[in-house]
């Protein structure tokens, strides 16, 4: 039990370790192992039990990671009633439980920056709430990881007009990509012997949210 992810996880949503786990987010990575802080937040210690971590700068960081992750998993809870169903929740099926938790630690190791651990606990209490089930929640887990600085500042326009080629971002073609971008094509006029034809114009496009970015977007704002 005492390795167990699910029941390590159902005891590190609480308030005060919430409060932990964002204390430890402001500690330098020298001291992280070493602070007894470490050891007062159960999936933080089993993860350093169940992978082995060590004291390396990478090791370190991904425990701030995952301890970014623990803060805004307990901030996305308003109450204790919520609080024990995410708890009561997260415990039923440990075996499956313990499953998703290995992915979701193992992505948050892919991860670079902090803040995309912190938009992943807000998709995960979305998959806890069943808003969303698991095929989506990875679906958008691995699409954070490939976003690139600024294109979440990019996704967060929502509407792209008149665009030719060249004034595309890579931002937005990386957003395309992922399929939470669709363009079109816009109309032109063009003459003919009778008069005005409409005809597309592929060299401008309108950019605008799929359904799946716009909900994607929308998950994941503050």
């Amino acid at each position: 039990m005492e390795n167990d992810l699910s029941f390590a996880l159902s005891n590190s949503i609480s308030e005060e370790i919430g409060n932990i786990a964002t204390d430890i987010l402001e500690i330098g990575l020298d001291s992280i192992l070493d602070d007894g802080l470490l050891k007062e937040v159960p999936i933080l210690s089993t993860a350093v039990n169940v992978f082995k971590i060590g004291k390396s700068v990478v090791e370190r960081h991904y425990l701030k990671k995952l301890a970014a992750f623990i803060s805004q998993l307990n901030k996305g809870i308003v109450d204790e009633k919520q609080r024990d169903y995410y708890k009561n929740t997260v415990k039923d099926h440990p075996r499956k439980r313990d499953e998703e938790l290995e992915y979701i630690l193992i992505i948050i190791d892919r991860y670079i920056h902090a803040d995309k651990a912190k938009k992943l606990a807000k998709l995960y209490l979305s998959y806890l709430d069943k808003e969303i089930d698991w095929e989506t929640f990875t679906k958008c887990s691995e699409i954070l990881d490939r976003l690139l600085p600024g294109d979440y500042q990019e996704l967060s326009l929502g509407f792209w007009p008149n665009l030719s080629d060249s004034e595309v971002s890579d931002s937005l073609l990386r957003l395309v990509s992922l399929g939470l971008v669709i363009s079109h094509n816009k109309s032109a006029e063009v003459d003919n012997t009778v008069g005005k034809l409409i005809v597309p114009d592929s060299t401008v496009k309108d950019y605008e949210l799929t359904r799946f970015g716009n909900a994607f977007y929308w998950s994941l704002i503050d």
